[in-house]
């Protein structure tokens, strides 16, 4: 007994010397990031209320001549005098996200691209760990595994090279996962509803996950529920748009952000060096026409997949992580522009592939499921390891092996569903509550 008492110590002891060495690595990669992303939503943020209006041409115009000066004063930093240039300020982002950064942004951008690299860190290595702990690893297993995710992932260390958001939505998902989990009340399932609509205004990339948990609240036969929820969500939107419309000073700010999305036009004209979607790599290889209808084929397969799945599983948690891990990939295969640290929000469906085995789990499955998570790992890894094969390496061989991973945990997820709906399915065990009912977590 004191013995595997100890093991486990040492394994855990081991497991965080791994976490820490990761930690640092990642950290050291947010110091040398000069923050080009950052820039795009540093700049717009400091012009909010201010005439005429960022997404504008002459706002951009006025804000590109502002910074530009600041860029060639003898008073600018490294990182600015390099990020500073007109080709970096597209205004794409909702008023919503600028609104967000401009709570802790100043005209000191050295300083707020540091906090921001901070805010970057703690949500990057806290959503992973948060997720493998909802998902009932370990300890010392969550704390390896975040190790391997941040050491080696390639959309995460994208994600800090660019200083974009995709760690912060990774943090956000993390957040819904746990209220979702705790569901169950109508005040929980008001504070599911709200806070997908919060995300879907701070990065309407996720709007794919807040359709497919409406849908399969009204295909398990929760018309209540979904209805509330539905109201809820368009509540809370509406009353964040009208909110940034007020802190903007311009009632038509969300109408300029969409006509500003125009501006990416160019960047959809080259789908493979700029976009790593798969949809982007079939439409160069095979014309828009197959494009359009994979996508098609990929977005009625999901709902057909929840849709098919409905009675056998009813409300269980485990579908409930799947079916937002799904949610949050379904962008990533769909989407016509998916930048290469999008793919961070496959996240999700990774860990669950990667989780121990059910009770109820035949043994040949488990090792499919996990050969599968290994394999998917192994793909999103950082390029320097497919450096030997030159089918895997280039802006293409990225795009390869991000699809490649991001189907095959999107199909073992469908398989997964279906698996779990069958009859004497395994039952969720929470760390975050006690009451089975409200599981979160471990499938036994």
């Amino acid at each position: 007994m004191k013995s595997a008492f100890r093991a486990i110590h040492v394994l855990t002891l081991l497991a965080a010397i791994a976490f820490l060495a990761a930690a640092s690595r990642d950290w050291q990669m947010q110091r040398q990031a000069d923050g080009i992303d950052f820039f795009q939503f540093w700049a717009p943020a400091l012009q909010i209320g201010s005439r005429p209006i960022i997404y504008s041409a002459a706002g951009r115009a006025i804000a590109i001549e502002k910074f530009q000066k600041l860029a060639n004063s003898p008073a600018a930093g490294e990182h600015f005098r390099i990020v500073a240039s007109p080709a970096n300020l597209l205004p794409t982002a909702t008023p919503v996200l600028y609104i967000c950064f401009s709570c802790f942004c100043t005209s000191d951008f050295e300083r707020s691209l540091l906090v921001y690299k901070l805010i970057s860190f703690i949500c990057g290595i806290g959503g992973v760990f948060l997720i493998c702990r909802l998902f009932a690893f370990s300890l010392p297993r969550a704390l390896l595994l975040t190790a391997v995710i941040v050491g080696l992932s390639e959309p995460l260390r994208s994600d800090i090279a660019l200083s974009n958001v995709s760690q912060i939505q990774l943090a956000m998902i993390a957040i819904l996962l746990l209220l979702a989990l705790r569901a169950g009340s109508m005040r929980r399932d008001s504070l599911v509803a709200g806070f997908a609509a919060f995300m879907v205004a701070f990065k309407p990339n996720v709007l794919p996950l807040a359709g497919v948990l409406l849908f399969t609240q009204v295909a398990d036969g929760a018309y209540r529920r979904a209805l509330i929820g539905a109201a809820i969500f368009v509540g809370t939107l509406t009353v964040l748009v009208i909110f940034s419309s007020i802190v903007f000073g311009s009632a038509r700010c969300w109408l300029d952000w969409w006509q500003s999305l125009h501006g990416l036009e160019s960047v959809l004209d080259e789908p493979i060096t700029t976009s790593f979607s798969l949809r982007s790599l079939i439409r160069a290889s095979f014309g828009s026409a197959a494009a359009n209808i994979f996508s098609i084929a990929v977005v009625a397969t999901t709902f057909l997949a929840i849709f098919l799945t409905r009675r056998a599983a009813g409300g269980s948690n485990t579908r409930v992580c799947y079916i937002i891990g799904i949610g949050c990939a379904l962008p990533v295969l769909a989407a016509i522009l998916v930048w290469l640290h999008y793919f961070l929000l496959c996240t999700p469906l990774l860990l669950l592939s990667l989780r121990q085995r059910d009770a109820d789990e035949p043994r040949d499955w488990f090792i499919v499921r996990i050969s599968i998570g290994v394999i998917a790992m192994i793909l999103m890894s950082q390029s320097e390891l497919f450096a030997p094969w030159i089918w895997l390496g280039g802006p293409l061989g990225l795009t390869r092996r991000m699809g490649a991973a991001a189907v095959s945990l999107m199909l073992l997820g469908f398989l997964e569903v279906a698996r779990i709906g069958k009859p004497r399915s395994g039952r969720l065990n929470s760390i975050v509550s006690g009451d089975v009912a409200h599981a979160a977590t471990n499938i036994r």
